[in-house]
């Protein structure tokens, strides 16, 4: 379901890298959804930060960037 997605989120005193990994696992569990899908899930779980505030003025169009 498209919706584990937007399940995923950042967690605060976490690491980044963390939240990408679990991020990364659970995309693989829908193999159906697009790359602007999980793109949007992965912005909407970041915590307000820098990298963040990156994808706000420079969104990504597919997670392949990474």
């Amino acid at each position: 379901m498209k919706l584990s997605l937007f399940v995923v989120q950042h967690k605060e005193n976490k690491p980044l890298k963390e939240y990408f990994q679990k991020f990364k696992a659970a995309a693989l569990e829908v193999p159906y959804a697009t790359q602007e899908v999980k793109a949007s899930a992965f912005s909407q779980g970041l915590l307000d930060g820098d990298f963040f505030k990156s994808l706000a003025r420079k969104p990504i169009a597919q997670l392949d960037a990474f």
